[in-house]
């Protein structure tokens, strides 16, 4: 999987992504936030075939607040 996550909900600025290799993983933390502020978070899967990565399409983009 991959997560995306970004400080605007247009993801223009501030984007920043994490993969997650393994299919057993239901939840991330993100560290170095600050706390109060809002986040946007989006995730796609992926796969790798023959060295290239196929991705899927993004989820729903969902607001979070940093506790």
């Amino acid at each position: 999987y991959e997560i995306v996550y970004a400080s605007n909900s247009k993801f223009t600025s501030g984007v920043k992504t994490i993969k997650v290799s393994t299919n057993k993983t239901i939840s991330r933390t993100i560290k170095g936030l600050k706390k109060g502020k809002n986040i946007y978070v989006k995730v796609r899967s992926y796969k790798a075939v023959n060295g290239k990565h196929i991705h899927g399409a993004y989820s729903t983009v969902k607001k979070a607040t940093v506790r």
